[in-house]
């Protein structure tokens, strides 16, 4: 569930779920206006979002005397850009992000990426492991407020998960999917 006893200590933690349009912001720096934050896509594309992963593209691409290598290592960067263009937004969404380094955001925000069999978490489980990263920088009712969010998008994203599964199926069936296709995988926990 966690990349390592970094994201324990992460000011700032992103719970992510890959087929939902929400992710929760988890907060815990001393100067935050509120701990957590549910924030949507559409939030996070807002604003100069857009027009800045443009211009960083642009940059890349009109590099004077740029060679092979670096021609063929574009997605490579452009994927960096987009981390920090986005880092950047959710710190403008969670409000006075000034102290934090987006350039350099190892450490300072912490991934729990909900897919999977991370989508089997019972009730105490889950609970027990919230306690365990937020104990001491949450309050009870924040963590209930964090918990009751993540159950909610764990029971949807299980959901999506069963579509997609169910569209592949049918792709397979239909001949859709190309050649390669997964016919069986390990139940999440329904």
């Amino acid at each position: 569930m966690l990349g390592g006893s970094q994201d324990r200590d992460a000011p700032i933690t992103l719970c992510v779920f890959p087929h939902q349009r929400q992710f929760v912001a988890v907060d815990v720096r001393e100067n935050r206006q509120k701990a957590i934050h549910v924030l949507t896509v559409d939030q996070l594309t807002g604003g100069e979002f857009v027009s800045s992963v443009e211009r960083s593209f642009e940059e890349l691409i009109r590099m004077p005397g740029i060679g092979f290598t670096d021609l063929i290592s574009i997605p490579q960067q452009i994927e960096l850009a987009m981390r920090v263009h986005a880092l950047r937004r959710v710190l403008e969404l969670l409000g006075t992000g000034d102290d934090l380094d987006v350039e350099d955001a190892t450490g300072a925000v912490g991934l729990l990426f909900f897919s999977g069999p991370m989508l089997a978490i019972g009730d105490a489980r889950l609970n027990g492991t919230l306690k365990e990263i937020f104990d001491g920088k949450l309050a009870d009712d924040e963590l209930a407020l964090l918990s009751g969010k993540l159950r909610e998008l764990i029971a949807a994203e299980r959901k999506a998960e069963k579509a997609q599964s169910a569209k592949s199926i049918e792709g397979l069936i239909r001949g859709d999917d190309g050649p390669f296709v997964t016919i069986w995988r390990q139940d999440s926990g329904e």
